[in-house]
């Protein structure tokens, strides 16, 4: 098995089916390697997208080849400097596979992520990846003498909602308790105005300068919705139409991905989750 990587552009005739036929087939599935969340990122950042394809090539004269892995890259040029990296309010780099590479073949330097990595490095000047939660062995960037460093991603199995819960600290599960009643939760595709604009109040507050602006983030969020991509949530007093706290979930069952959020200081984000636990254990 030998492989071999190469970079062409969206653009190019058969790109776009040749990525969502090896997503498709992909173990690594996260809604930020979605061929459409990419173009729409690109869009509202103006920057262009550029795919990369490894391929398995036939030992037999190399005339049968077959994508294995691949990546959606973000492309820009900075002081004449050529980089990808991904974006505000994406965790992840997209990136696909139909396997995880082999340790034995991470160990002889002849994995999949080592032809990507390759190709990268003599591609661009500047390179960021956000590695998929999947892909922990770091070896292959380490021996490339690539900087890398460790991220952490929270899970929690929805199955159980009150299990959930229980998993929360004693300050939060009273706060919960005492304040749930006093809240309702909605959902309506038209709430990703406020919801954007709770988030980016909160990094105001904090003296933190946003990743993407209000005109970028509301673009994303409407574009993902428009799509069905996304569900807008958010958290009411009984008397009140403008929200305390919002959330925009991203992906589809079996997975959720707590994505643009924002509250108002006070108990509104820690009754949203609570209550935001059992709606999404109710969809699967």
């Amino acid at each position: 098995m030998t492989f071999s990587a190469s970079i062409v552009s969206l653009e190019d005739s058969g790109t776009r089916d040749r990525w969502t036929s090896l997503e498709q087939a992909s173990i690594l599935q996260t809604p930020f390697s979605h061929l459409e969340y990419i173009e729409d990122l690109a869009a509202v950042t103006n920057r262009s997208v550029q795919a990369l394809f490894v391929e398995d090539v036939d030992g037999n004269g190399g005339t049968s080849k077959k994508d294995v892995a691949g990546a959606l890259l973000l492309h820009s040029t900075k002081a004449g400097i050529s980089y990808v990296s991904p974006s505000g309010f994406t965790p992840f780099s997209a990136i696909v596979a139909q396997s995880l590479p082999l340790p034995s073949r991470i160990h002889a330097g002849e994995s999949w992520l080592d032809s990507m990595i390759d190709c990268l490095g003599h591609r661009y000047g500047k390179v960021d990846i956000m590695l998929p939660p999947s892909i922990q062995d770091l070896r292959p960037f380490q021996w490339a003498k690539w900087h890398t460093s460790p991220l952490y991603t929270f899970r929690l199995s929805l199955q159980d909602p009150e299990q959930a819960l229980s998993s929360w600290s004693e300050g939060a599960r009273r706060i919960y308790a005492r304040m749930k009643d006093s809240y309702e939760i909605r959902s309506a595709d038209t709430s990703e105005h406020h919801i954007v604009r709770l988030c980016l109040d909160g990094y105001e507050r904090q003296k933190k300068r946003p990743p993407l602006s209000s005109d970028q983030l509301e673009g994303l969020v409407l574009r993902q919705v428009r799509h069905k991509a996304a569900t807008c949530y958010t958290l009411h007093t009984e008397d009140k139409d403008t929200p305390d706290a919002g959330v925009v979930v991203l992906g589809s069952p079996p997975d959720a991905y707590y994505w643009v959020a924002g509250s108002v200081p006070g108990p509104g984000m820690t009754v949203l989750i609570g209550k935001l636990i059992h709606e999404l254990a109710a969809k699967g």
